[in-house]
């Protein structure tokens, strides 16, 4: 037989299972678009899924750290008796970024900061990954809306900021256009334009550069000795 305090714990721990709110986060980027999805799950009940879209240069960890912040802002604005949520991912470079406090990306700072301004109105919340299609229903429900979301244009986007790295390929992309454009057009170089006629895949060889090899591609040197 159960003592009061047994049947008084097993009250808390049904009530905490009953309050404690599941949030689903997700992102997904393909040649259609980059966009989040928000599940809240309460008592077992799907009761909130929202729909974001990045710019499409935006990368898929920010999509999946979107998801998040936004998760985040939608439970602070609720008034649950116990306020616990448990936020799931399947992103481990992002869970890693919130772990290490060195790192301070846009979308990273701003969750620490929404998960400090939370706990001081009396939230608690926990993160935690799980993998992808593994049968959990909000994070199925989330992968599945996250790939459709992509496709979907008539949503305003709600993050613009370009990844610096982003910035740098697409700098590199350009200057080897430009590289490779003056390298056709350009009348000198006929012997090493036999070599190499293509600056890309020039740029991917590892050649160990002597004095021999150089007089050979350029054709300059004592090359008849």
């Amino acid at each position: 037989m159960a003592s009061s305090g047994d049947t008084h714990q097993n009250n808390r721990r049904g009530r905490r299972k009953l309050t404690t709110y599941q949030a689903y986060t997700d992102g997904s980027k393909s040649d259609l678009g980059v966009g989040a999805v928000v599940v809240i799950i309460f008592d077992n009940n799907i009761i909130k899924t929202m729909l974001y879209r990045l710019n499409e240069s935006c990368s898929n960890n920010q999509a999946d750290q979107m998801a998040i912040l936004k998760a985040l802002e939608y439970m602070e604005k609720m008034e649950p008796e116990e306020k616990i949520v448990l936020v799931h991912m399947d992103s481990k470079i992002t869970l890693q970024l919130l772990q290490n406090k060195k790192k301070h990306t846009k979308l990273i700072q701003q969750i620490r900061t929404k998960v400090q301004e939370m706990k001081q109105r009396e939230w608690r919340v926990e993160f935690r990954r799980i993998k992808a299609h593994a049968g959990h229903r909000g994070k199925e429900t989330a992968d599945q809306q996250a790939k459709e979301e992509t496709r979907n244009k008539n949503i305003e986007e709600c993050y613009i900021k370009i990844p610096k790295s982003v910035v740098m390929l697409e700098q590199k992309v350009q200057s080897v256009k430009w590289w490779q454009r003056e390298w056709t057009e350009t009348t000198k170089g006929a012997i090493t334009k036999a070599c190499f006629s293509k600056i890309e895949d020039r740029l991917k060889f590892r050649i160990n550069l002597t004095p021999n090899f150089t007089a050979i591609v350029t054709g300059h040197g004592n090359i008849k000795a």
